[in-house]
């Protein structure tokens, strides 16, 4: 009888809290994820990140983002209600983002308009709350009555679901539910990582990044320390023509450094 009493006790502060996470603004901030056992870059430091609020333009450490956000600079109380949303990419944390959403958009729509940030105009990911709510997003379907409301999802403060594109998982966390006016965007960006500042193995900003040594450590360089393929394919040349540090995969491997998850994967 105490433990149904218990249970009871902690279903009664869960509808509470989504509640008043409906009518106050109640924030719940993201949650702390396990960091993954085999990083996916071993060789050079990971750099400091950081992030910028476009509603205040302001642009801080992750850490401290995560307290500023949700910003109220703009906002207007009304009757439209906003889901707040922290995504962050499992295995490359330093890659987030954050959205206001409006209680009528689509998971389609927010589909779209992550891949427009992240990952061009490639196939479709797909949302999963749970082993019983799963939505695989199709770019084909326009019509926004075949649709499925994002708020069909019935996520409170403290709710988390994942996002999967391609073989990436993106972790997401309702921080959140703000009544405010409605607005012309449904799903509006309002806060993001700054371009991770790798540095070349020389100590100059990187500006590309080598797609096979991506698993074996150094993997960022600046263009100085990129040779072309013959270079590299000629063993007589001497260490000076190719750089002090002599990056020899070729160009093939090579691409332009991005703000994306993908970057090292895709042009």
């Amino acid at each position: 009888l105490k433990a149904m009493e218990k249970k009871g006790t902690k279903s009664t502060k869960r509808k509470a809290t989504e509640d008043a996470g409906a009518n106050d603004g109640i924030i719940v901030p993201p949650k702390k994820r396990k960091p993954a056992q085999k990083p996916p870059f071993t060789g050079q430091r990971k750099p400091v990140s950081k992030g910028t609020c476009f509603k205040c333009n302001s642009t801080m450490n992750k850490t401290a983002l995560q307290k500023h956000v949700p910003c109220k600079e703009g906002d207007e109380l009304g009757e439209t209600t906003l889901y707040v949303v922290y995504l962050e990419v499992e295995r490359r944390p330093e890659y987030f983002m954050y959205f206001e959403i409006d209680e009528a958009a689509t998971v389609e729509e927010f589909d779209a308009a992550i891949r427009k940030i992240w990952f061009s105009s490639r196939s479709a990911g797909y949302f999963a709350v749970n082993k019983e709510k799963s939505i695989k997003c199709s770019t084909l379907s326009t019509n926004t009555k075949t649709q499925v409301p994002f708020s069909q999802f019935n996520l409170a403060p403290g709710d988390s679901f994942t996002y999967n594109y391609d073989f990436l998982d993106i972790g997401a966390d309702i921080i959140q539910v703000k009544k405010l006016c409605k607005r012309t965007e449904r799903v509006r960006l309002i806060a993001r990582n700054e371009e991770p500042a790798w540095k070349c193995p020389c100590g100059k900003k990187a500006t590309l990044v080598c797609n096979y040594c991506m698993n074996e450590g150094d993997c960022w360089y600046c263009e100085d320390c990129v040779g072309d393929d013959e270079e590299e394919s000629d063993e007589e040349k001497d260490e000076e023509e190719q750089g002090e540090y002599g990056h020899a995969c070729g160009d093939h491997y090579v691409m332009e450094k991005r703000n994306s998850p993908l970057t090292g994967f895709f042009d």
